[in-house]
């Protein structure tokens, strides 16, 4: 008997053991169910509505729809707060705006992390997030007018000088087309309205001559300029024509006037002194000398006249030499 006692006994036990257990189990359940439903269910079920006057998102009856909490920071905060057009909002800890008042490119939808071959993996957020400079802009229940265009994304320094190296090839390339000569009869159209007063011009079929006539004592023609239809150029200077190497630095080595850039250097360099300098003189100086200098040079070979010139070593007393002068 005390046996079967002893196995009554030990059932009975058993069995409060199981009843505690169960009873545990489902205390345990509950108390998951609830914080589950304080944690993530409580903006499904309660969900909060946006303080944006006029917008009834997460109202009764009405889809879910994200929002987000007023910024920390309280500059950020005072934004939001004259944003919204809401006078005396006091924001609480509790308060929202709905993602229909921000620009899509304040938000952010997924998350990218660069791969090691450069390429970018995306993975979508369960809940989307705001950028740091996010403001909202969009009022769609209020009059136009409170809808305020998004402001612009500064740029990184690295996007704004590439945006400035673009800007200036473009520029570049739109002047070197219009700089550009299309043809002889573009030229004939249009060179006079680059022409000083001071030249004359007669155009015909096969050339364009420009000249410019000196009337100070004798009158005569002192500088011609005859472009042919292939934009190639000739100039005389008194009557004497000016040999072509004269001319690459101003024309190139094709000696053609394609360019009005080049047009309007060679208009300019005829007008100044240094024009005299273009003809065909076997002695042209190659740079300016100043009445300073020259008297050196006079005063220098007077010094070294014949008595004082001394012998040379191998030759005669009377061999001669200049001295050696540099123009500086």
């Amino acid at each position: 008997m005390s046996f079967c006692s002893d196995e009554e006994d030990n059932v009975i036990t058993s069995s409060e053991i199981s009843k505690k257990a169960i009873n545990i189990l489902q205390s345990i359940d509950i108390l998951f169910l609830m914080h589950a439903t304080k944690v993530c269910g409580s903006s499904r079920s309660m969900p909060r509505k946006c303080a944006v006057p006029g917008c009834k998102s997460n109202y009764k009856n009405s889809a879910y729809t994200n929002v987000f909490y007023f910024p920390k920071d309280e500059e950020a905060k005072r934004k939001w707060i004259r944003a919204i057009h809401r006078d005396d909002f006091v924001p609480s800890t509790e308060s929202v705006v709905c993602i229909k008042h921000f620009d899509e490119r304040f938000i952010q939808r997924e998350d990218k992390v660069r791969r090691d071959d450069g390429t970018w993996l995306c993975v979508p957020k369960s809940k989307p997030k705001l950028t740091t400079d996010a403001i909202p802009t969009i009022f769609e229940n209020q009059p136009c007018y409170m809808t305020t265009p998004a402001p612009s994304k500064r740029k990184t320094p690295a996007e704004r000088l590439a945006e400035q190296s673009l800007r200036f090839e473009d520029e570049f390339r739109s002047y070197l087309d219009d700089d550009r000569i299309k043809s002889f009869d573009s030229f004939k159209e249009l060179f006079p309205g680059r022409l000083p007063d001071c030249w004359l011009k007669f155009i015909s079929e096969d050339f364009v001559c420009l000249y410019k006539c000196d009337f100070s004592e004798d009158p005569h023609l002192s500088l011609a300029i005859k472009i042919y239809p292939d934009l190639s150029v000739g100039v005389w200077h008194k009557q004497i024509p000016t040999k072509t190497s004269n001319l690459v630095w101003l024309l190139g080595k094709e000696n053609k006037c394609d360019l009005w850039s080049k047009f309007d250097c060679l208009i300019s360099h005829l007008n100044s002194p240094t024009a005299e300098n273009m003809s065909n003189d076997k002695h042209k100086p190659k740079g300016r000398m100043t009445e300073r200098r020259r008297a050196q040079i006079e005063n220098s070979r007077k010094r070294f006249s014949s008595s004082e010139v001394p012998s040379l070593p191998g030759g005669s007393r009377n061999q001669r030499f200049e001295p050696a002068i540099r123009d500086t």
